[in-house]
């Protein structure tokens, strides 16, 4: 992994993961909102939920990560959390050091 890799990974996922539009309804997922009976309520959560998982898995591909699959569903957990700290405690938070690190850690393993 290039030295500035995980930089530029955690740059990649924190503005994709910050644009108000995707950020929003991924925050309700982990909240509860994804299980609403409702499929008509739930399924353009899920749909763009896979869409931002696909989209964080070529990020990790393109920086070097050897197990892709775990690494994306790390970090997007990471970034799940993120979003509910940003929403409910701390709308500031600057989490780029902490995907950074989070890359950087994956990729070392």
């Amino acid at each position: 992994m290039r030295v500035d890799s995980a930089g530029i990974a955690a740059g990649r996922i924190g503005i994709g993961a910050t644009c108000r539009a995707r950020s929003t309804p991924r925050g309700l997922i982990p909240a509860g909102w994804g299980h609403v009976g409702d499929p008509e309520l739930s399924e353009p959560l899920r749909r763009q939920r896979r869409e931002v998982e696909r989209w964080t898995e070529r990020i990790v591909i393109a920086v070097g990560i050897a197990d892709p699959v775990p690494a994306t569903r790390a970090l997007m957990a990471l970034d799940d959390g993120r979003l509910l700290r940003r929403l409910a405690v701390d709308p500031d938070l600057d989490m780029r050091p902490a995907i950074e690190r989070a890359v950087r850690a994956l990729a070392a393993s």
